[in-house]
């Protein structure tokens, strides 16, 4: 194995497109597993509670439902034990496929469950769609994979729940419809436990690009914007109106661009790509005039008619680098950091990897795309701030003598033991006669005084 070797230096002073994937289910076969659906949590006659099939209760159409029971051969099966402690899931054993940027997505049912009718989640069901990759199991319950409402209890009549799917929820890849039902186990008075009825799921071609949103930051018109980072914010674009998800709002964004541009409110436009409403570019030109817009996509187009809500801004002058301490440098905004690289690996500035916000220095064999390297050709590398030398990154004259000074960062490396690796230093500045080596050639302590060696081969050393 070739030796490989990268140094950071540290300068110191001193859609789916059909409908093949919708189902329409009724609970009207003579099984819930000849219906596709499954459960977990079996009944134990008499004590424990289960979803089963059948006709004990009226359903909203048809012959049979869905619901939870205790007993589902008793003379009122339609009845569950309160004083079990439950988490029951009813399933659709299918996963439905949903592909990236599919926006009209629309799940509806028909409900009705009494329980605890309160504020809280006692006794009461809610829905998911969980990802096909997770064995549904209570495991399985995340936060972000429930839809609808909190919970769902408080009816005794059959009530019609229509909703439109986020698309960043399932934006991509196979979902289970779930119904979940939790019992407290209080042995509160007995109610209507949950039934489910005519559950439907409609993924098909959204008709209608959404809708323009409304930008909220940089404010229009504003001057003095920090020219090393930013962020600018909008509304989602709509999520139209239900049942069909393509009523007079419009359908939901998957995604957005923005443009923007340093020339004129007509361009030309430099464009970037998000899932998000919010966007941070870094290092714009100082006092200089921004125009820009947002224009939301959906899988059936992008909305190219928001151009004339174009807003703009003014950034103001770079502003100073910090040297005496406190100094935080998060590779956000303006930085100084310099590279000598060569071969096929090189030390660069990009988003493919962060630990917090969207940028970092990192190696890469590809210009910044990914953080991967090539390890059959040798190479030694460096990073280091300061590039003219005449800017330290740390200016310790200002800190009183006997005071500590902390330092930290964030990093990663596997490399391959002690052949590919990470060295971190703490030099001199070229100002006090140090030079950074050029690429092929590591940094030594011979050819280095007073130096600071932070790391070798992933062992943090610790600097009195």
């Amino acid at each position: 194995m070739r030796k490989i070797y990268a140094s950071i230096s540290i300068l110191l002073f001193v859609c789916l497109q059909s409908y093949s994937q919708s189902f329409t289910n009724g609970f009207e076969a003579a099984t819930l597993a000849l219906d596709g659906w499954s459960t977990t949590g079996k009944i134990v006659i008499p004590s424990t509670n289960g979803w089963c099939g059948g006709a004990a209760t009226p359903p909203s159409v048809g012959a049979k439902c869905a619901y939870v029971s205790t007993n589902p051969v008793a003379a009122t099966p339609y009845a569950y034990s309160t004083g079990v402690v439950d988490t029951l899931i009813l399933y659709r054993t299918a996963a439905a496929t949903i592909n990236v940027n599919q926006s009209n997505i629309q799940l509806s049912f028909d409900w009705k469950c009494v329980g605890e009718g309160s504020t809280l989640l006692e006794d009461a069901f809610q829905v998911y769609i969980i990802p096909s990759a997770v064995t549904v199991n209570t495991n399985a319950l995340s936060p972000a994979n429930r839809v609808g409402q909190i919970f769902y209890n408080g009816q005794a009549g059959w009530q019609t729940e229509t909703m439109c799917i986020d698309p960043m929820l399932a934006n991509g890849g196979a979902y289970r419809v779930a119904f979940v039902w939790f019992n407290d186990g209080d042995a509160s008075a007995a109610t209507a436990p949950p039934a489910i009825d005519n559950v439907n799921l409609t993924i098909a071609n959204p008709t209608a690009v959404p809708p323009c949103v409304v930008n909220n930051a940089p404010a229009n018109g504003s001057t003095g914007v920090n020219p090393c980072s930013v962020t600018f914010l909008w509304d989602p674009s709509s999520l139209g109106t239900v049942p069909n998800c393509n009523g007079a709002g419009g359908i939901a964004a998957t995604a957005y661009t923005l443009f923007y541009s340093a020339t004129s409110a007509v361009g030309p436009w430099i464009q970037v790509n998000t899932n998000f409403t919010s966007l941070s570019i870094t290092t714009l030109a100082a006092n200089t005039q921004y125009w820009w817009y947002i224009a939301p996509r959906n899988s059936f187009n992008q909305n190219t008619t928001c151009s004339g809500a174009v807003w703009t801004f003014t950034t103001g002058p770079t502003p100073p680098v910090t040297v005496a301490p406190p100094v935080l440098e998060d590779v956000e905004g303006c930085t100084n950091w310099a590279f000598n690289n060569g071969g096929p690996n090189a030390w660069v500035r990009g988003t493919a990897t962060a630990n917090g916000g969207i940028s970092s220095i990192y190696v890469s064999n590809n210009g910044g795309t990914s953080n991967v390297y090539t390890g059959t050709t040798a190479s030694v590398i460096h990073a280091y701030n300061s590039p003219t030398g005449t800017i330290p990154y740390f200016d310790l004259v200002s800190v009183p003598s006997g005071n500590c000074v902390n330092l930290s960062f964030d990093w990663k490396a596997v490399g391959e033991s002690s052949f590919d690796y990470l060295d971190v230093w703490i030099v001199p500045t070229v100002a006090a006669g140090y030079v950074i080596p050029a690429s092929g050639t590591q940094i030594t302590a011979a050819a280095t005084p007073h130096f600071h060696q932070l790391i070798r081969e992933g062992l943090k050393l610790l600097l009195l």
